[in-house]
């Protein structure tokens, strides 16, 4: 999930087994009322082949803005898909892949979940696992008043622009685009953070693949446009 540098370790061994119990009776809450949470079980084996993103119909960019080009499109989706969020559901899910209700606002709820040896607790959420203060520091700008998919989406586009790379995809340079926005993705290769890591290629093909789907969808629109005319 995003910046482990703003997440917080537990040491009280109390909290920890309260929040264990509570994390297996959520999990089997939500494997029998959303059966596409099943996902997490595969997506937790980051060594292997599994290819969750054939599994799920990936859940469409809904942002309209001029930003939003085949190439940033395709790096949304591969940012989605990095982060377990690239299926249905994912503009409403929160760190440790359960839900919420409401786009009115980030939902600000702070969840914990075991990784990597340790438990993390985490406000992120949204198809980019957005933390509520990094979301808050781009909406601000943007003047965006709620926490629905076309803000999430417009507020990831502005992050990237912030970490200086956002040209760089637009001409498709996808891994120097990796790299200048891993420190806030800390799922991406290389990030460093000591949590789970995507592999490169993965995500490369991942990327192109989902670019190939967007030209093809502009070369339609184009298409149908000039033979309206």
């Amino acid at each position: 999930m995003e910046n482990s540098r703003r997440h917080v370790r537990s040491s009280s061994s109390s909290v920890v087994s309260a929040v264990r119990l509570l994390l297996t009776v959520s999990a089997i809450a939500a494997l029998s009322v959303y059966p596409q949470v099943r996902r997490i079980s595969m997506s937790a084996v980051w060594g292997t082949a599994v290819r969750v993103w054939h599994l799920l119909r990936p859940q469409a960019i809904v942002a309209t803005a001029a930003d939003l080009t085949p190439e940033v499109r395709a790096l949304l989706d591969t940012i989605a898909y990095a982060e377990g969020t690239a299926g249905e559901g994912g503009y409403q899910t929160i760190y440790s892949y359960r839900y919420f209700h409401s786009y009115a606002d980030h939902p600000r709820r702070i969840e914990c979940a075991w990784s990597s040896g340790g438990w993390l607790c985490s406000d992120a959420a949204g198809r980019y696992q957005m933390l509520s203060t990094t979301f808050d520091y781009v909406a601000e700008p943007l003047g965006l008043r709620d926490f629905s998919p076309e803000s999430q989406d417009l507020a990831a586009v502005e992050l990237i622009r912030r970490c200086g790379v956002l040209d760089a995809i637009k001409r498709g340079e996808f891994e120097r685009t990796l790299q200048g926005i891993r420190s806030e993705w800390a799922s991406l290769p290389g990030a460093g953070y000591g949590q789970p890591e995507r592999d490169l290629g993965e995500l490369r093909e991942i990327y192109y693949e989902r670019l190939a789907f967007y030209l093809r969808e502009l070369e339609l629109e184009r298409s149908a446009s000039r033979s309206d005319t």
